[in-house]
């Protein structure tokens, strides 16, 4: 419990930071071992900085765009052997970082947070890209940009391939410009991480599970109001009324919008009529 008292304390700190200040695979890591607070961190840490390393001795110097890639690819998918887990796609440990380290395999968020913290250590220019369903990495170097899939190698997607990766994915036809995704910051990727964790925990109708991954993604984004909102929720439901109204105060504070902030009083007022 003390070891993710601490890891909780430190997600909290990353909450007040600048987004672009955030270590997102140290982040990664404090995040998998809220989960499994008794495995030692430091390993894992050695680990991602092997990565690194390996990502440099493929490409040492100043390299082009192409040879940027092919380093990702080489130290993480070829050296290291890691690679979309496409036989157990729903295996909550394809988000838990540690697993995925050990496993060699996981969600595309997961192994793109490896891809990202890698380049990122040669003063590469790489993000996550906000793609419907399936999270994509942009790689910027001075002639130019490409969009690749962390869960198949780093592989270079085209505009055509986008379409079908979409197609494949949501089952409906769409056109995308490589260069129109959105990006996404280092806290929204941690948050997508983390939602696949809740949307499963919800699904197998493990509530006290969705709470506390909840909780670890309202520390590393306490801006974010809907994420109050929903924990309160939850907290309603399993009758636990008391944190809920606390925690439900503390949505208010953030609601973005008047029809938010009417739906949380309302709630508010329905916890606080229930505990009377």
């Amino acid at each position: 419990m003390r070891a993710r008292t601490r890891h909780l304390a430190y997600l909290r700190q990353l909450g007040g930071a600048d987004d672009r200040d955030i270590d997102i695979a140290q982040a990664a890591l404090a995040l998998a071992a809220l989960d499994l607070p008794d495995t030692e961190i430091g390993p894992y840490r050695c680990h991602v900085e092997a990565l690194a390393t390996g990502v440099a001795e493929a490409a040492p110097g100043a390299a082009d765009l192409g040879a940027q890639i092919a380093a990702v690819h080489r130290s993480l998918f070829v050296r290291h052997a890691y690679r979309g887990d496409t036989e157990s796609y729903d295996d909550v440990q394809n988000a838990n970082l540690f697993r995925v380290i050990d496993r060699r395999r996981g969600l595309p968020v997961a192994l793109g947070i490896l891809c990202i913290h890698a380049a990122r250590a040669q003063g590469w220019e790489i993000a996550g890209l906000n793609f419907p369903a399936h999270f994509l990495l942009r790689i910027t170097a001075s002639e130019g940009s490409a969009v690749v899939d962390p869960f198949d190698g780093a592989r270079i997607l085209e505009a055509d391939d986008l379409g079908r990766l979409y197609a494949d994915i949501v089952g409906e036809s769409g056109s995308f410009d490589p260069e129109r995704i959105p990006v996404m910051g280092n806290r929204d990727v941690l948050l997508r991480l983390q939602n696949n964790i809740k949307l499963r925990a919800l699904r197998d109708g493990r509530a006290e599970r969705a709470i506390e991954v909840l909780e670890s993604m309202a520390a590393i984004a306490p801006a974010i109001g809907r994420l109050w909102w929903e924990l309160a929720a939850l907290l309603v439901q399993s009758g636990r009324l008391k944190r809920a109204i606390e925690t439900l105060d503390a949505a208010l504070e953030r609601a973005g919008t008047p029809a938010a902030r009417a739906e949380i009083e309302s709630l508010l007022r329905r916890t606080r009529d229930s505990l009377n």
